[in-house]
């Protein structure tokens, strides 16, 4: 696919077309379109990168394209995979921003039995060093013979975790940093050395990510105190110490 951007012009990974093949075209406007046959021997095309053995999928005549912006922590010749539950929908090697990757729908054939359906959203991961990483961003759910534009992808924390306080000893605020794999029901609660519950930071159900919430503390003395996380069955519990 090609998608034109305003201010890089045009990107993606079809740079010519081909005799004898079909394509569609989706504008904002009425435009004046024209082909010389004659650039075709004049246009260089971008090398294609096979996927990787075990990560093929079938082509579709429903799909949708995801231009890609930039994804945190990835390499050039790192692969982006598209999912639909475990059904692999979608693969395409980085080679730089506004890569695009095809996004496969389910058009009644059998070899597209569990591809996405229109309204779904899919789930995009990273390969890279034979490692699988889940990636999360500003995903728009798949509609047929769409071109979407993704900013941002970020790497998805892969267990909950609640970080060290810092700074610890603080006064009178401290900053706890917590991650979660998937979307939870979190709560954060600071008790005092006695084990009384002084105040909820968190309660509620919060989406995947790496998230942060800070507690101040100026309405409490100098001394030691908990905090305690529980995310699921996920549950951990720090020390805090106050010091004016």
């Amino acid at each position: 696919a090609a998608n034109y951007h305003p201010t890089l012009g045009w990107m993606g990974s079809l740079s010519a077309f081909s005799g004898g093949s079909g394509y569609w075209m989706l504008t904002s406007e009425a435009i004046s379109f024209s082909f010389e046959t004659d650039m075709l021997t004049r246009t260089k095309e971008l090398p294609i990168v096979k996927a990787p053995i075990g990560y093929d999928y079938k082509q579709s005549t429903i799909q949708a394209f995801y231009f890609i912006e930039s994804v945190e922590s990835i390499e050039i010749g790192d692969w982006l995979l598209v999912y639909h539950g475990d059904n692999l929908i979608g693969a395409r090697a980085w080679l730089g921003e506004y890569s695009d990757i095809p996004v496969m729908g389910d058009d009644g054939n059998s070899f597209t039995s569990g591809y996405i359906q229109a309204g779904d959203t899919p789930k995009f991961k990273l390969l890279t060093d034979d490692r699988f990483i889940a990636l999360d961003g500003d995903i728009g759910p798949f509609t047929n013979n769409t071109l979407y534009h993704i900013s941002n992808l970020r790497l998805l924390p892969e267990a909950f975790d609640l970080s060290p306080a810092y700074p610890n000893p603080f006064n009178p605020t401290t900053t706890l940093s917590f991650a979660l794999p998937q979307e939870a029901y979190v709560s954060i609660v600071i008790y005092d050395i006695q084990g009384r519950e002084l105040t909820t930071l968190i309660s509620g159900s919060m989406q995947s990510g790496y998230h942060s919430a800070i507690w101040n503390a100026n309405r409490y003395s100098s001394g030691l105190y908990f905090v305690q996380m529980i995310a699921g069955e996920y549950m951990n519990t720090q020390k805090l110490m106050l010091v004016k």
